[in-house]
């Protein structure tokens, strides 16, 4: 499932502008999310991908368009985040252990459940860029872009977390829920890179493929992802203080770590 398939799924279920329209025509129950008892449709990715609502009547819009086949755009707003949905904006967090939250707008304090699926994290972490777009970028510095599609991006500690190194102790990986891997971030381990924040915190560059316009080639982008605690105890345990320096001795080379504000 694509990440515009999954946001119109949680949007449908939660009762946001992508579950607003052709309930007519779809089975559906109550949503206990919202206060007037407004009905959610659950929309299965056979369904999506069908050319025809299940009544035989065919669907307008087809292919990349698909998505409006959801939405009553003439319909009144219900809340922010539902006018945000229908220009295909969308909302996320990423924790300290890297998993991806789903955000509204209209809630600031809490989230609408965990993105799993491993081809939309691949996708998500690696085109993520900074927000320069002068849209949300107080509260989200950062985005991910896919077409029409952006995804503004908040974060604990950094956009991109890291939490496996393998290969030999080669290379740094993110590692999705269900165990598969994120490709498009997976990073050559350069102990040179590393950079210690003042808490302690260890962050390692990686470079993205950010979009600035629709069409347009990707370019790359210089981000610096946090190591994930378990991930990062395995390299404190071979640094060792010497003066003021802290030096990392790995695959028998030492590395004095350099302070994260030395990252340019």
């Amino acid at each position: 499932m694509s990440l515009a398939r999954s946001c119109s799924a949680v949007a449908a279920r939660r009762g946001c502008g992508c579950g607003v329209a052709r309930l007519g025509r779809r089975a559906f129950s109550a949503s206990r999310d919202e206060p007037d008892g407004a009905a959610a449709a659950e929309v299965s990715r056979a369904e999506y991908e069908s050319d025809a609502w299940p009544d035989g009547t065919p669907k307008r819009w087809r292919g990349r368009d698909a998505w409006k086949n959801y939405i009553d755009f003439d319909s009144p707003h219900r809340t922010q985040s539902d006018e945000l949905n229908r220009q295909r904006i969308y909302f996320f967090h990423i924790d300290a252990r890297g998993r991806l939250w789903r955000k509204e707008l209209h809630k600031p304090d809490g989230h609408d459940g965990q993105m799993r699926d491993p081809r939309m994290l691949d996708f998500f972490f690696g085109h993520m860029q900074r927000n320069t777009t002068g849209m949300h970028e107080d509260r989200y510095p950062y985005l991910s872009r896919r077409a029409h599609e952006r995804y503004f991006a908040s974060c604990d500690e950094a956009p991109i977390v890291f939490n496996d190194l393998r290969d030999g102790e080669r290379e740094l990986r993110f590692l999705c829920p269900d165990g598969a891997l994120a490709r498009s971030i997976s990073t050559p381990f350069a102990p040179s890179e590393l950079r210690i924040a003042a808490d302690g915190k260890l962050l390692h560059p990686v470079v993205t493929a950010a979009v600035d316009e629709v069409g347009e080639r990707p370019r790359g982008e210089r981000l610096m992802a946090l190591i994930e605690s378990g991930t990062a105890s395995r390299l404190l345990e071979s640094c060792e203080e010497q003066g003021e320096a802290i030096v990392l001795t790995w695959r028998g080379e030492e590395t004095v770590l350099l302070p994260l504000d030395s990252e340019t």
